[in-house]
């Protein structure tokens, strides 16, 4: 992977419901905090519609439509959760893993704690503003069991170094 000139501290995720902003934590995830960083430098979660929301528990997103939900340099890879860290509560951020157990783009936010989460997923951040944002996305009616009925999208990611 490719790095920043500096490490972000901040993800900005422009939703179709608002501004989702995430504090990085880069010490305890370097892996997955720089991928997620790149990601969004890259443009790669424009226009990315949320993948699933499972009532009370989260919802899924970085997987745009026509992609296999890679890597910023276009592979899988594997990072060993922080022990530190825990899914205590709503607003953590963590990445998805494939079946192997491999992280490529996908992530979590969470809407409630997610203990079973703990020591599986590698946590890349809270969100520390736009936590609104978040439950009104969680809330919303689905299709198909955790499809959302209505366009739910990231139309722009990007990352600085302090939240505004």
């Amino acid at each position: 992977m490719s790095s920043p000139t500096s490490s972000p501290s901040h993800l900005f995720l422009k939703t179709t419901h608002g501004l989702i902003v995430i504090e990085l934590y880069f010490k305890h995830a370097p892996l997955s905090t720089k991928n997620l960083a790149e990601l969004a430098i890259q443009n790669y979660f424009s226009h990315t519609p949320v993948k699933r929301i499972v009532q009370g528990a989260f919802i899924q997103l970085g997987a745009p439509a026509n992609s296999n939900g890679t890597s910023s340099n276009g592979e899988f890879y594997t990072e060993v959760p922080s022990k530190a860290l825990y899914h205590s509560g709503a607003g953590v951020v963590s990445m998805c893993q494939n079946r192997k157990g491999f992280i490529g783009s996908q992530f979590v936010i969470s809407l409630a704690p997610l203990s079973y989460l703990d020591g599986k997923q590698v946590i890349v951040g809270r969100v520390c503003k736009g936590m609104s944002v978040v439950q009104h996305i969680g809330a919303a009616v689905k299709v198909n069991g955790e499809k959302p009925a209505e366009h739910v999208e990231i139309e722009k990611a990007w990352v600085e170094r302090k939240a505004a």
